[in-house]
């Protein structure tokens, strides 16, 4: 995250939990209300194990946002961006 936000990217965290410490040190958050490992006082029942709700739930959240950003007219080229900048961070 540290070596993001050198690039001068905005980072958002993806959490459960509003108050986490990274929350307080990026541009802002995502919560996703889902049940975690911790079984937290307010977060949904499920019987699926450990934090796999939430997993689940934020692949869907970030898979809708990227189809939405690729929806240009020149999806190719917006494609290809978006793998030049995932490229140089990992």
């Amino acid at each position: 995250m540290f070596q993001s936000k050198e690039m001068g990217a905005k980072v958002f965290p993806i959490t459960t939990n509003k108050e986490s410490k990274i929350a307080s040190i990026c541009d802002g958050i995502l919560v996703i209300p889902a049940a975690t490992k911790y079984h937290r006082p307010g977060e949904p029942g499920t019987i699926q194990p450990l934090g796999n709700q939430f997993d689940q739930s934020v692949h869907l959240v970030l898979d809708a946002i990227i189809i939405g950003t690729l929806q240009t007219d020149n999806q190719d080229t917006a494609y290809e961006e978006m793998t030049k900048r995932h490229t140089n961070l990992e």
